[in-house]
């Protein structure tokens, strides 16, 4: 199996992409060409409008009022009759109205509707209401590459009810994205300013699950520059590269084949733990979870754990730094503020153990 697509490929999908960009630019063009050519109508519309009222005035000696009623109703035809009887040379005008009149009238729809047509084949509308939506995350997951690997995580976020973004420069992945009624960007997740589309300043995290391990560890590096404070987990497919991902930025570096392969030996000498984990990791129909909980306040975890209402959750181990962490902890434990818990329970109890960590109690 190949780890990352071949040269032949990757220009490919450069040069998909490139096309992508270009026929969307022609797109935007073409639409501004359109509005410019609309508002251009409507100002001729106006000032014709306003040239049959002075003339109606002038030659009738109507008000404002008759000659603009009577110039409106002439245009678009309504048929409401005369407002005052016309004289020869106000049917002349009326009548120049009508030709003129209706005439740009039409125009003005014709581009309304070029316009509005346009603007849908180009997907511009979806592309905006996708944007705004985008635009009101915080606290979301951006998922760089919607392959294989991409689509389970998105698939396992959306499970768990976090918000997604998916970033990817290939056509049909983010079509796919799209249909599953993902937001999506189509374009280079290793640019400054897709992934600020993408929010990566207001995002929680990030997951680099490109099929290129040098596209991956760009990915990464862009957006730690970008929000130095961003969680972000990075796909290898060659495990030499894990130390080249770390330094990049990466807070956790992930090799699909490394895990399924001490996957596979696990469910072939303890499949009874191995089911276990998974049923309280991904399982929705049981009650049954494992979660972690952050620590907001200093204190001992027995005091923590007597502050729930209800019977607590079971606490597996305290994790307080990457390479600190204690399992079975006793109930004098100290905690202090960013700890975090990792405890099994029922759902309830989880709610129980979250209300008591924010200082209120559920009833």
């Amino acid at each position: 199996m190949k780890d990352e697509p071949g040269e032949g490929e990757r220009r490919d999908q450069r040069a998909r992409l490139r096309r992508a960009l270009l026929g969307a630019e022609v797109s935007v063009r073409r639409i501004r060409e359109l509005a410019g050519r609309l508002r251009f109508t409507v100002i001729i519309l106006l000032v014709f409008l306003a040239l049959s009222t002075a003339a109606f005035m002038l030659v009738e000696g109507w008000s404002l009022g008759d000659a603009l009623y009577m110039t409106i109703i002439t245009v678009t035809t309504v048929g409401y009759g005369e407002v005052h009887p016309l004289d020869g040379w106000g049917r002349v005008v009326a009548s120049l109205t009508v030709i003129g009149g209706l005439g740009i009238l039409l125009y003005v729809l014709g581009a309304v509707t070029e316009l509005a047509v346009e603007t849908q084949a180009s997907g511009l509308v979806r592309r905006r209401r996708m944007q705004n939506q985008i635009n009101q995350m915080r606290g979301h997951y951006i998922v760089c590459g919607y392959g294989r690997m991409g689509q389970m995580v998105a698939r396992q976020l959306v499970q768990e009810r976090m918000q997604v973004v998916v970033i990817d420069n290939n056509a049909d992945s983010a079509e796919l994205a799209r249909r599953r009624e993902l937001p999506v960007l189509y374009g280079d997740a290793t640019s400054d300013e897709v992934l600020r589309e993408a929010g990566i300043k207001r995002a929680h995290a990030l997951i680099a699950s490109s099929d290129s391990d040098a596209g991956n560890i760009f990915i990464t590096l862009s957006a730690r520059v970008l929000n130095p404070d961003l969680l972000i987990v990075g796909r290898i497919g060659n495990i030499e590269n894990t130390s080249k991902m770390r330094i990049a930025g990466a807070n956790h570096v992930v090799s699909p084949y490394e895990l399924g392969g001490l996957r596979m030996a696990t469910l072939a000498t303890r499949p009874a733990v191995a089911n276990y984990l998974d049923t309280l990791m991904h399982d929705e129909t049981t009650d049954f979870n494992m979660e972690e909980v952050v620590v907001g306040q200093p204190s001992q975890l027995g005091a923590l754990l007597r502050a729930v209402h209800g019977e607590p959750p079971t606490v597996l181990a305290i994790h307080r730094s990457k390479n600190d962490l204690t399992p079975n902890p006793s109930l004098d434990a100290p905690i202090v503020e960013g700890d975090r818990l990792i405890v099994v329970g029922t759902r309830s109890q989880l709610r129980a153990l979250e209300a008591a960590v924010q200082g209120r109690v559920e009833g």
